[in-house]
Formats: C-alpha cells, sequence, structure tokens
C-alpha cells in the first residue's frame, strides 16, 4: 500500500490526500498479502496437479483451478486433451516440485520445466488419471471414517493420532545463552472416540516426553500406556482402530502398521488439538504463570490446566520406557533375511499385544 501511494501521488500531482486517506479508500476487492493467506504442508498430488492446470489457465484453457472440482466436470480426460491439443504452443511451461540435492542433504523446490506438448499431454493424461485414483481414496476413507465413528459398538474405541511440532521452552525472562539454546518437548496427540448410549463421546489426549524421537518406539510407548488408560475407564474395551497419516517412520512400517490416510490429507482433529494445547502453554508463560524447562514442568502446567477447567488429559513417558520399549520390539521383531527374495522378510513374533 505504501509503495501504491508513492505511485499514486506521481502519478496524479494535482491531487492532494494524505496516507492514511488513501489506506482508508482501498478497494475492498483488493486484498493486501499476508501471510495468513500462505497454504502449507499440501498433498504433494495435488499440488503437482494444481501447478499443471494453472500452467493450462495461462494458455488460454478455462478450466477450474481446483483440481477436485475438474474431475467432476470432466468424467473422462478426452475432451482435457483435445483442448490442450488445440493450444498453438509447441511447447509447455509449467512448476514442479522435485527432490535437489544440496550439499549433504536433499531439500524440496520448486521449479520450472519446459515439455514438448506432446510430452506434457502425455504425462498429463498419465497423472490425471493417478490422481482421479487418489482423489476417489481420499473420498472413500473419509466416508468410512465417518461411518466408524457414527456405528461403533460400546466395546470398541477410534484413535485418531498424530504427532505434534515439538514445543520449543520458553521462560518470560530469560538470559541470553538460554534463547539461543532453547530445549524442545515431544508431544503426541490422540482424539479417541467412543460410544456414550446414542451418542459419540470425545476424549483428547496428550504424551509429552522430553524424548524427540519420532518414531515408531515411541509410538508404541505412547500406546501401551494409552491402552491402560482406556481399559481403566472402560474394562469391557476389546477393539482399538488406530487412525493415523502415513509417515514410514512412525505409523506405516514393519513396527507399527496401523490404519493410515491417503498420503498427504492426514489433517485431523490431532492438528487442532496440539496448537491448542501449545497456545495454552505460551499463555501460560507470557502471563508468568509458570516456567517452562522440561516435561515435568509442561506435565506440572497441565495438571493445573485440568483443575481449572481444561478437558484435555495428558501423560508422559520417561527415556527409561522409551528404551525398554526398543529393546521389547527388537526381540520381538528378529527378522531373518530370504535370498532372492525382495522385501520377503521373516519375523519370530509380530504380534504387539501388551
Amino acid at each position: 500500500m505504501l509503495n501504491l501511494n508513492e505511485k499514486f501521488k506521481l502519478e496524479n500531482p494535482e491531487i492532494t490526500i494524505f496516507k492514511t486517506c488513501f489506506y482508508r479508500l482501498r478497494p475492498p476487492h483488493i486484498i493486501l498479502a499476508d501471510f495468513a493467506n500462505r497454504r502449507t504442508c499440501l498433498c504433494t498430488r495435488h499440488q503437482h496437479m494444481s501447478l499443471k492446470i494453472k500452467a493450462l489457465n495461462n494458455l488460454g484453457i478455462r478450466i477450474s483451478k481446483n483440481p477436485d472440482v475438474l474431475i467432476k466436470a470432466y468424467d473422462s480426460n478426452k475432451e482435457l486433451l483435445k483442448m490442450i491439443e488445440a493450444v498453438e504452443e509447441r511447447s509447455i511451461k509449467f512448476f514442479n516440485w522435485k527432490r535437489v540435492q544440496e550439499g549433504n542433504k536433499m531439500r524440496y523446490i520448486e521449479l520450472e520445466e519446459n515439455m514438448e506438448k506432446e510430452a506434457f499431454i502425455e504425462k498429463f493424461d498419465r497423472e490425471l488419471n493417478d490422481f482421479r485414483e487418489h482423489a476417489k481414496r481420499v473420498t472413500n476413507q473419509y466416508n468410512e471414517m465417518r461411518r466408524l465413528r457414527e456405528h461403533l459398538p460400546e466395546n470398541e474405541v477410534v484413535v485418531w493420532m498424530d504427532f505434534a511440532e515439538n514445543y520449543g521452552c520458553v521462560s518470560l525472562e530469560e538470559i541470553q545463552s538460554a534463547y539461543w539454546n532453547a530445549t524442545s518437548i515431544s508431544l503426541h496427540t490422540m482424539v479417541v472416540y467412543s460410544k456414550a448410549g446414542n451418542d459419540t463421546k470425545i476424549q483428547s489426549y496428550v504424551a509429552v516426553s522430553d524424548v524427540l524421537s519420532h518414531n515408531s518406539t515411541a509410538v508404541y510407548t505412547i500406546l501401551k500406556k494409552l491402552v491402560n488408560v482406556l481399559k481403566t475407564g472402560n474394562p469391557d474395551l476389546r477393539v482399538i482402530h488406530y487412525l493415523s497419516d502415513s509417515p514410514t517412520s512412525q505409523y506405516r512400517n514393519k513396527t507399527m502398521f496401523q490404519f493410515f490416510l491417503e498420503s498427504g490429507h492426514g489433517k485431523a482433529p490431532c492438528d487442532g488439538l496440539g496448537a491448542n494445547v501449545k497456545r495454552a502453554a505460551d499463555n501460560a508463560v507470557k502471563q508468568g504463570k509458570v516456567s517452562i524447562q522440561s516435561a515435568s514442568d509442561f506435565l506440572k502446567w497441565a495438571e493445573s490446566s485440568m483443575t481449572s477447567g481444561s478437558k484435555v488429559k495428558y501423560f508422559g513417558y520417561t527415556q527409561e520406557e522409551y528404551e525398554l520399549s526398543e529393546a521389547v520390539l527388537k526381540e520381538r521383531l528378529n527378522p531373518v533375511l530370504v535370498k532372492g527374495k525382495l522385501c520377503n522378510t521373516i519375523f519370530k513374533n509380530h504380534n504387539l499385544r501388551n
């Protein structure tokens, strides 16, 4: 707006207008740039398709920029491919996210690609077919999860879980060295659905620890504790349905294979729970009510928040408990390599019952 104000004064020297008045007269359809409009953690397949659709719109092909709306508007790819073939340009430029090597690390960056029209049509056709299947799986998964929650027997529960971003320990007043060497706390959020008569009961849990490893061992340690808590509240509990996103290091591996959502679509109530818990802890620190330097400090604050009306329940786990789980899993999951068979691995015992 400041740059526009300066440009307006240069182009209209005969008009005198103060900066505040210029800002106030901004038309409502002119939206200020804001990081609130920034979207992160997007689905890779959705974003790749969106970028290609954006490139087609730049070529004059007027189609919806929303991939989900696009596949509903066009039952097959034929009409879309004909529209691309009719474009005069011989090559098509579009952006794509690619994994590149930078020093010793790999990172994703957005790169512009220039592809011959025939090659682009072939690629777009193939990826659009894959995207249709991807979107169908997402829809079916969410419909099935809704059905499961609505028709839960009283001896079954649904646990929707995810690791939140680590909580950065802060104090209201801290020295310079502490600011640049802040510690973190691991938060694993869980939302549990159960049946209470004709209604669905929802209870939130957060596992807190100084152990920052977000792997299958940490998940196993947490779930052992959660199962005991759930059995205490419902001795008749027989089945637990675990739902999660799909990172291979946490929930989708030989150690901890749960029901997981389509890649890029693991957004859940757990994300809101984690943000709410961290915001509440930050507010307590800002008000000088508490100084959080470790998981034990966080749990002490959590206990006080529970007494003041918070419905979220907390429990912690230690480094010793984590190492004990690691030893148990190593003993139970002792792989034996079968020569000549790709990915054929036999385990001594894959049953992870307590």
